[in-house]
C-alpha cells in the first residue's frame, strides 16, 4: 500500500472514530425545544405557536409560486372547516415568507383571497421562522402533538388522506405518552 493510500485510510478511520464519538454524545434537552414565534395572519390576527398547546398543530410552509403547495391547499382548507376552524382538537396554520416567496404580504394575501383560502396563513415578513425551522423544500408541513412536541415533518405535498393520517399519528403519540405519565405519578405516590 502506498503512503498516500495509508494516509487516506488513517484519515478515514479517524473521521469514523470522531463521527462515532459525536454520535454517542447526548443532545441536551434545550436542543429539543420548539422554537416559539408570534406572527400575523392574512386578517391581521396574531398567532403564537405556544398558545396552541393542548391542540394538534399542522404548520404548513408554502409559497404562491409552488404548484404542489397550491395543489394541497384545498385539502387544508376543507379539513380546517370540517375539524372546527382551529377551535377544537386540530389547528391548521399556513405560513409564507415574502423573502422566499418573492411577493410582498399584500400580494400573498390577495392570492389567498382569490383562491378562497380562509384558514389562517401567517406572514413571516423577514423569513426568520422559515430559517429557524430549516425550510428547504416547498411545501413542508410540521406536525406538533397536543403536548407541544414536534411529531415530525413532511417535505412535499400532502393529500387529504395524508393529512388525516398525520392527525391520527399525533393522537396515537399522545395516547402512548399518557400511560407513561400515569406510571410516573403512581411511582411518585408510593
Amino acid at each position: 500500500m502506498t503512503i498516500f493510500k495509508r494516509g487516506l485510510c488513517a484519515l478515514l478511520i479517524l473521521m469514523l472514530a470522531c463521527g462515532l464519538a459525536l454520535a454517542e454524545e447526548e443532545i441536551p434537552d434545550e436542543a429539543n425545544l420548539i422554537p416559539d414565534f408570534t406572527l400575523e395572519d392574512q386578517y391581521g390576527n396574531s398567532h403564537t405557536l405556544s398558545e396552541y398547546k393542548g391542540q394538534i398543530v399542522l404548520l404548513n410552509f408554502w409559497t404562491t409560486w409552488c404548484p404542489y403547495c397550491v395543489q394541497e391547499m384545498p385539502d387544508f382548507e376543507a379539513l380546517y372547516h370540517e375539524l372546527g376552524e382551529n377551535a377544537e382538537e386540530v389547528v391548521f396554520l399556513g405560513i409564507d415568507a415574502p423573502p422566499q416567496d418573492g411577493n410582498d404580504a399584500e400580494t400573498i394575501n390577495a392570492f389567498l383571497a382569490e383562491k378562497g383560502f380562509t384558514y389562517p396563513s401567517l406572514i413571516d415578513s423577514d423569513g426568520a421562522v422559515f430559517q429557524t425551522f430549516g425550510i428547504q423544500a416547498f411545501p413542508t408541513t410540521f406536525v406538533f402533538t397536543a403536548s407541544g412536541e414536534i411529531l415530525g415533518y413532511v417535505p412535499g405535498a400532502l393529500t387529504r388522506d395524508n393529512i388525516l393520517q398525520l392527525i391520527q399519528m399525533a393522537r396515537d403519540a399522545e395516547a402512548e405518552e399518557a400511560p407513561e405519565e400515569a406510571e410516573t405519578v403512581e411511582e411518585s405516590a408510593q
